[in-house]
């Protein structure tokens, strides 16, 4: 009859309410996982996180990335893409280390006659963030992406993160048969799936890509080893994530594409095609830490009509001579956070003698409504002209700068031909505050 365990009517009820106490179990977890993301949601949709309300198409910038994961693509390799294609990754780390996950990123450049590309290692994160998903998504709206980027920028970041950790949590629970019955190992696999998670969007945030496009999925037969072993997710959750997508025959044998690249590719890939489009801006390879054999390849590219494109904007116009000098520099700092391309205060003499000047606020059409509440409500003038305008704009793509030892973000452009890169005031001014410099003076040392 057997040890009574797996055998007879009353081992196998033993064994079957058991299993069926597991299943409830994982599954209220993922329903509050997907509760906590929904809850987010609505949260940054609300006056208390007011950044969010400014996120539209057009702001997403206009550079595209062209993923090749014909030889396979994983998380770590998509960060290692992003490294060499230029991503810095220390900012994000004293992110994740100011947070209480002790990531490191280790990235090693492979340059040799044979071949060439990124090498990516993250470690830390097992022995000392043990995080739970819930947790993990609690904590999304208090990272500082704002010290890095615009807050539209970062809000953008946000949304994506949680859209992808909520996707997350729904393939979880469709996969609840195979979750580990082990917590500990439940909860270093959400903290490892974080990081990457987020690493992922913002360093196409911080890249300014704003749209991925792909290949065909090349279909894979074998065991899938993810870079976290992760019990949460089996077989399985690959090829749940991976529903919809065009594939093509290969004839690899293990599994090349990871439940993590899997999701990285389900919530970034916008459209699959042959190759890459456009203006070439560079290229880059992500190399697997285990296999040399796996690489991801991108190629960074730029619509060629929207070089030195022609645009209308909208100008806002109001003559200001009733507020104090920190009232009005408030008033200019909230309405560039409502969506303003560019505001400009010109002091002059108005009527009666009074000191006062003219308010000029630049702004797209999508977000006229928006800045023109925005100036009434923190200047509460009596009028507001507005008129359209033409204007051109260079191409501009971001750059590196060496300053006084250490890289700083900057600005390309190209003008007659040649081309010109400018630090951004944000990188420069955390650089002196770190070096103790003046900011007159790293400008110097960037323009040599």
């Amino acid at each position: 009859m057997g040890d009574g365990r797996y055998s007879g009517v009353d081992g196998y009820g033993r064994f079957a309410r058991s299993r069926r106490r597991i299943y409830a179990k994982n599954n209220r977890r993922a329903e509050r996982v997907r509760a906590k993301a929904t809850q987010f949601g609505r949260i940054c949709s609300s006056a208390k996180m007011p950044f969010l309300k400014c996120l539209d198409s057009d702001s997403a910038p206009g550079r595209t990335l062209y993923l090749d994961y014909s030889c396979g693509m994983t998380g770590d390799m998509f960060l290692a893409l992003l490294c060499d294609l230029g991503l810095d990754m220390e900012p994000l780390a004293r992110i994740f280390w100011d947070m209480g996950i002790k990531a490191t990123f280790s990235v090693v450049r492979e340059n040799s006659r044979e071949s060439a590309g990124t090498c990516m290692r993250i470690s830390g994160i097992s022995e000392q963030s043990q995080r739970h998903v819930a947790e993990l998504l609690d904590s999304v709206g208090r990272m500082p992406f704002e010290k890095s980027m615009d807050a539209s920028c970062a809000a953008r970041v946000r949304q994506r993160i949680i859209k992808a950790l909520a996707r997350l949590a729904d393939v979880a629970r469709e996969t609840h048969g195979a979750l580990s019955d082990d917590p500990h190992r439940r909860e270093m696999a959400a903290a490892e799936v974080f990081v990457r998670v987020v690493g992922a969007f913002w360093g196409l945030a911080t890249l300014k890509i704003g749209t991925v496009s792909g290949c065909a999925v090349p279909w894979f037969c074998g065991s899938i080893a993810t870079e976290c072993k992760m019990a949460v997710f089996p077989a399985q959750a690959s090829a749940l994530l991976l529903e919809g997508k065009p594939v093509c025959a290969s004839k690899h044998g293990p599994a090349i594409i990871t439940p993590i690249g899997a999701l990285i590719l389900d919530q970034t890939v916008e459209r699959f095609h042959d190759g890459p489009e456009g203006i070439l801006v560079r290229s880059g390879q992500g190399v697997s830490p285990d296999s040399d054999s796996l690489r991801l390849y991108g190629v960074l590219t730029v619509d060629g009509q929207k070089q030195n494109a022609l645009e209308t904007v909208w100008v806002l116009e109001t003559h200001i001579d009733h507020l104090t000098g920190e009232e009005l520099g408030a008033a200019l700092e909230r309405i560039m956070e409502q969506g303003a391309l560019d505001v400009l205060f010109v002091p002059g003499i108005m009527k009666k003698g009074r000191p006062g000047g003219l308010l000029r606020v630049l702004c797209s059409g999508r977000r006229l409504d928006q800045v023109e509440r925005a100036v009434f409500h923190h200047t509460h003038t009596l009028g507001v002209r507005r008129r359209q305008e033409e204007r051109r704009v260079l191409q501009r793509e971001p750059s590196t700068l060496p300053v006084a030892g250490e890289t700083v973000a900057a600005k390309q452009y190209v003008v007659d031909g040649v081309h010109f890169a400018r630090a951004e005031y944000e990188a420069l001014n955390a650089l002196a505050r770190r070096t103790g410099r003046s900011l007159p003076a790293l400008r110097f040392l960037a323009e040599e």
